[in-house]
């Protein structure tokens, strides 16, 4: 069993041929995700952003000492905060949010509210 978590994370379209290579490395473990692409942000603002790939995984478990896990996360940490960091090419459209399977967001990156919801809700059954 353990704790499953929906997994979605993105960069743009020059970054992507990297995470591809890492995606299909792990696909043993990680399964294919659902993979779209967008040229603008959610608000529709599309001045000076790139094309984007997002990737959305689904029950997916997503433990920091997996490899394939540490692997795609200092991926995605080197184009947040390594030695090529830009603000304006790299945080804003790099990103990672995981949701666990109770509905908390226990990991998170970069500007994801700009291409993604996270909507929680209470109901009585």
């Amino acid at each position: 069993m353990g704790y499953r978590s929906t997994v979605i994370f993105g960069v743009s379209e020059d970054n992507f041929p990297k995470l591809e290579e890492l995606l299909k490395k792990h696909e043993a473990m990680l399964g294919a995700p659902e993979i779209v692409r967008k040229n603008h942000r959610k608000d529709n603002v599309d001045n000076d952003n790139p094309n984007m790939v997002i990737c959305k995984f689904e029950y997916l478990k997503w433990y920091n000492d997996y490899e394939e896990v540490k692997e795609i996360t200092k991926y995605i940490n080197y184009l947040l905060y390594g030695k090529d960091y830009n603000e304006k090419d790299h945080f804003h459209t790099t990103f990672i949010a995981c949701l666990g399977e109770d509905g908390v967001m226990h990991s998170e990156e970069g500007d994801y509210w700009n291409y993604i919801d996270h909507i929680s809700k209470l109901e009585i059954h």
